[in-house]
């Protein structure tokens, strides 16, 4: 009962683990998307048709839209993103620091309820003994019972110390690959900022400079942002790949397998000469 206990534990902490991280992950590359306030300062999206403009040409129109007041919009643009991407970085520091919470404390809890589960099996298997050692009643058959008791402690142990031990080479491959994928966003998001200031300082150069047009200055913009997007986009995708996760996953559990089967070929020939002393 305490091996399915364990084998089922294991599943559902690979199971509870896989979910955090990849949680993680996906929180961490949703970020960086400043298209909606792309759309509505320059008159992109389908809900919002383009501001006419018109210029003074001498003869008493005054300009409803001057290309000093595009250069102004440009200046709303970039304050509007910057207040998106901070507000964006803000709630992903928090997502971060509940997932960590979170998760600190259900491996405190698994930790707990191994070492109470332990504690209780180690009770059952001395009361187990003493009723062996009971029945016992030649030297030649205690004897053959205490080196029976010897084997299977012998064997739990090794078998704790294992398991331990590839729970602790998982926890600390996790945590690697955590900082690793965490890296590859904070990267990712200081790409794509760095590609959306420049994009925003190259359209306030060119409104500034008089040499392009409003319309020009807007789809130039326009442009360099959607391809500031993509990229995001691109590396969120190759950030997200879970591949590394499985294979540590895999890792822990083809160790703790591995654990079992030694441990039931130690307590199957521990039983067998007990049995064998027993009968002679």
């Amino acid at each position: 009962m305490p091996i399915l206990l364990k084998v089922w534990k294991v599943a559902m902490i690979s199971n509870y683990v896989k979910k955090i991280a990849i949680t993680i992950i996906t929180v961490l590359a949703t970020t960086l998307v400043p298209t909606t306030v792309l759309a509505r300062e320059l008159g992109t999206s389908n809900a919002t048709s383009e501001p006419k403009t018109t210029y003074s040409t001498g003869n008493n129109q005054s300009a409803t839209q001057t290309p000093e007041n595009k250069c102004l919009a440009i200046d709303k643009i970039a304050a509007k993103v910057q207040t998106q991407l901070n507000e964006r970085k803000a709630a992903l520091d928090k997502k971060r620091a509940s997932i960590a919470t979170e998760a600190s404390t259900k491996q405190e809890d698994r930790d707990k309820e191994l070492t109470t589960k332990r504690a209780e099996w180690d009770k059952l298997r001395e009361e187990n003994f003493e009723k062996l050692r009971a029945k016992a009643t030649t030297k030649d058959q205690k004897d053959a019972v205490e080196e029976y008791i010897k084997a299977m402690k012998e064997a739990i142990s090794a078998r704790r110390t294992a398991n331990d031990a590839a729970f602790a080479t998982y926890r600390a491959e996790l945590i690697a690959l955590k900082t690793s994928l965490k890296q590859a966003v904070e990267a990712n998001i200081s790409l794509t900022s760095s590609s959306i200031d420049q994009a925003i300082s190259d359209a306030k150069a060119a409104c500034q400079s008089g040499e392009s047009s409003p319309e020009t200055i807007k789809q130039n913009l326009k442009t360099a942002l959607e391809a500031a997007r993509s990229q995001a986009k691109t590396s969120r995708q190759s950030t997200t790949n879970n591949e590394q996760l499985k294979a540590i996953i895999n890792k822990r559990n083809d160790a703790v397998k591995a654990n079992v089967q030694v441990f039931e070929q130690a307590t199957k020939a521990a039983r067998q000469n007990l049995k064998a002393a027993i009968t002679n």
